[in-house]
């Protein structure tokens, strides 16, 4: 399944119309500076190893960055 398909289903979920705008699914946030890609992509890489303990390190670190921590 394609992504932008499995993106298009998700908006479509959380809407409560037939037109679904970017800013109307509650994942969009701004943040202010810059989006921590390498932290992302050591989540991912952890995750692809199957290496539990250091996703959720990654992960805890990536929730921290969210919430302004």
């Amino acid at each position: 399944m394609k992504e932008s398909f499995r993106e298009a289903v998700l908006a479509l979920r959380e809407s409560t119309s037939h037109v679904v705008h970017i800013e109307d699914i509650p994942a969009v946030q701004k943040y202010d500076g810059e989006y921590p890609q390498e932290l992302e992509n050591r989540y991912k890489k952890r995750v692809l190893e199957k290496d539990a303990a250091g996703a959720m390190s990654s992960a805890e670190l990536f929730f921290d960055w969210m919430m302004g921590i």
